[in-house]
């Protein structure tokens, strides 16, 4: 009987990233060799070593097959650098959208900080150290953007528009709660896989607000 096939060798750099706490270790050493090669890899696995985000390392994020590109500092999106100039508008959320827009949104997708101000020293050090604190912190109780997002979306969306407002796990029964109260119908959508959570709210109908599902 013939011997089985040696396993092989494990990957010195993807051991080393997951020593330092990355989870697809095997992905990002892939990718990281293919950004680089000598001294310069191994400047980049030190830095993604010290919790430098993978994103900012390569100056680019893949979405559904797209690369888009990023930059330090910023919570990994650089809108002007994707987008034509026409199509980004900068400004505190609502205020930066033409008032020609009103009742006429399809769809309002809203990254909003959700971490409570005293929780926002546990997160990883991709994000507590290389992300901008207002990208993080939410407030007292984690939803002092969420109330101001929930507040205005009626005003924007179309009849059939919807509000995506991502949140956290223990965050989402509070989230939903202000969606209600701002009069749009509400339901909760989790991804295990991507541990997301995202709260979708719709303008208020005649039935019954939605329930909890998963996708």
């Amino acid at each position: 009987m013939d011997d089985a096939p040696d396993a092989p060798a494990p990957d010195p750099l993807a051991a080393r990233l997951r020593a330092a706490g990355c989870v697809y270790a095997e992905e990002e050493s892939a990718l990281l060799r293919d950004a680089a090669t000598g001294s310069d890899l191994e400047h980049l696995v030190a830095r993604r070593v010290a919790g430098e985000p993978l994103e900012v390392l390569l100056g680019w994020a893949e979405v559904e097959g797209v690369r888009v590109r990023t930059a330090p500092g910023v919570f990994v999106a650089c809108a002007r650098r994707n987008l034509p100039p026409d199509r980004v508008h900068e400004g505190d959320l609502y205020d930066a959208l033409p008032p020609t827009l009103l009742g006429r949104v399809d769809a309002l997708l809203v990254n909003a900080p959700y971490v409570p101000t005293a929780h926002v020293r546990l997160m990883p050090p991709e994000a507590r150290l290389h992300e901008p604190l207002v990208a993080l912190d939410g407030g007292h109780d984690g939803l002092a953007v969420q109330r101001r997002v929930a507040a205005g979306a009626s005003r924007w969306l179309a009849p059939t528009g919807v509000l995506l407002l991502e949140t956290g796990r223990t965050q989402a029964p509070h989230t939903l709660a202000l969606l209600r109260d701002a009069g749009l119908d509400a339901s909760l959508h989790t991804d295990d896989d991507l541990e997301a959570t995202v709260a979708v709210g719709r303008l208020a109908t005649s039935g019954p607000a939605g329930g909890s599902t998963g996708y």
